[in-house]
């Protein structure tokens, strides 16, 4: 699922709600959204750039914080670690 938006139609806002990541708490701007893998992924716009991040780590969760610390550690964590270090990365070369 791609969102195809008229030029200056805002997609709204977001508040990223992952407990590690640096921008914790922090209101971005929706640029995309997209799902890959079934999973829905947003481009945001930050202070320093464009990150994207999933839905999971976003006040868009329909599955709150305290909720996720009694799910046991499965892969999806690592991989979610790793766009997360990429994105990094990728804003640093901006």
């Amino acid at each position: 699922m791609h969102t195809a938006h008229l030029f200056n139609q805002a997609l709204g806002k977001l508040i990223i709600t992952h407990p590690y990541h640096s921008l914790r708490g922090n209101e971005c701007e929706i640029l995309k959204v997209k799902e890959i893998n079934g999973i829905r992924r947003y481009s945001l716009r930050t202070g320093d750039g464009v990150i994207c991040v999933p839905e999971s780590w976003t006040d868009r969760c329909h599955i709150q914080q305290n909720e996720l610390e009694n799910v046991p550690f499965d892969a999806r964590h690592l991989v979610e670690l790793s766009e997360l270090l990429k994105s990094i990365k990728n804003a640093r070369k901006i």
